[in-house]
């Protein structure tokens, strides 16, 4: 019984201590998501005139298609492995990296 005492308490206090970095940090709390959805409004602004550049540059039709097909494969790619890194590595760091 005792063990399971001294468990507990070691989870209780490395749960406080986590608690307590999360709440000193309320800035990146807040800048890491605006960021996110930053980059996100301006891929989405970029995209669509993306394969219209290239297709201007002389690259083929099809291979504009291929272009766009990658972006997609490679977007799905690191989601997959940012989440496997955020988990390991936390969140805030994952982040700053990407």
């Amino acid at each position: 019984m005792d063990r399971w005492k001294k468990c507990n308490a070691l989870h209780k206090r490395r749960f406080r201590k986590l608690q307590k970095e999360a709440s000193e940090d309320k800035t990146s709390e807040l800048l890491i998501p605006f960021i996110g959805l930053f980059r996100t409004f301006a891929l989405a602004l970029i995209s669509p005139y993306l394969g219209l550049a290239l297709y201007r540059k002389g690259l083929p039709l099809p291979y504009v298609g291929v272009v766009y097909v990658l972006l997609a494969v490679i977007g799905a790619l690191g989601q997959l492995f940012g989440g496997a890194a955020s988990d390991k590595l936390g969140r805030r760091k994952v982040m700053v990296f990407s």
